[in-house]
Parts: structure tokens; C-alpha cells; sequence
């Protein structure tokens, strides 16, 4: 039986409530304290640049917070450290972060496209994750992923300036 794939531009709203970016940080970062890990599971390309900025990201947590904070970039870590998230203890606090996809492809002989199977396989995980009751939050960043992701950078220095 198939299903119809989520309209993209509802997928998230109906996984992050509709708030400001600084309570949505601030309420992400208030579960740090319960969690022994971060993970930041980015569903944007892999490249040097993006790459770059998550290291970034990924240090500032782990030396603002005292914890590992892991970066996967999807769908690619659903068949190794996904498995961990979802099937080993509940000591993580998840974050994944979509971006828009600028150019979106036709899959050949389906009624949908690259983007919007790229945002089912991170609904589904984010589902997977919140039924084993794993704290998860989701961010859409409505731009290209590079200059969303420096948003983001920017966004988390601000946040940490303000958290104890």
C-alpha cells in the first residue's frame, strides 16, 4: 500500500511547535542536563563547508556543555550510529536539522521527489526516536543549506552566551 509523503512545507510544523527561534533553542538546551550526548543529525549535503560549521557547532556544545556531542549527516547514519539511537539506552537529547531543498528531483516512476524522501526517512527517525521517548526537536532551515547553517552557528553562540 503507498502512502502519500507529508506536503514539505508542513512536514515540520507538525514536529516542532510554532515558536521563536530563541524559545526553541532555549527549550532544546534545558534538556541537556537530563542527556549524556548530543546528536546533530544534519539531512543537508556533506561537503567541507557544511562539514565545517557542524565541527564548529559540535565543539562549542561539547565544551559549553561537557558532553559528546555527535554529528551524523542523514540519510546516511541511519544504517550505522542510528541504530544506537534508537535501539541502545535513552541518554541522548536529538536535534535534526532539513534544510530546503533548492533544487528538488523527480525520483523517476513515483509521484514524489528526492527532497521530500529525504524529509520522510528524517519524519520516520524523528517518529522512531520520540515513540522510544528520546527528547527530539527538528529545525527546517527555509534556505540554502550553507548560509542556513552559519544562521545556525550564529543562533547557538547566542544561546550559549545566555545559558549557565
Amino acid at each position: 500500500q503507498t502512502k502519500k509523503l507529508p506536503d514539505p512545507k508542513n512536514v515540520f510544523s507538525i514536529i516542532s511547535p510554532r515558536q521563536s527561534l530563541q524559545e526553541f533553542f532555549k527549550s532544546f538546551i534545558s534538556h541537556v542536563p537530563q542527556c549524556e550526548y548530543i546528536a546533530i543529525l544534519a539531512y543537508t549535503e556533506r561537503s567541507q563547508t557544511t562539514e565545517g560549521i557542524l565541527r564548529r557547532v559540535q565543539r562549542k556544545l561539547r565544551d559549553h556543555f561537557h558532553v559528546p556531542v555527535l554529528v551524523g549527516f542523514g540519510p546516511r547514519y541511519l544504517h550505522s550510529i542510528g541504530q544506537l539511537y534508537k535501539g541502545g539506552p535513552a541518554k541522548g537529547l536529538f536535534l535534526t536539522l532539513l534544510p530546503e531543498e533548492s533544487e528538488d528531483i523527480r525520483v523517476p516512476q513515483t509521484g514524489y521527489t528526492f527532497g521530500q524522501l529525504k524529509r520522510a526517512q528524517a519524519l520516520g527517525d524523528l517518529s522512531a526516536l520520540s515513540a522510544r521517548h528520546r527528547p527530539t526537536f527538528s529545525l527546517s532551515l527555509n534556505t540554502r543549506p550553507i548560509p542556513a547553517l552559519m544562521q545556525f552557528e550564529k543562533k547557538i553562540d547566542l544561546c550559549l552566551k545566555g545559558c549557565p
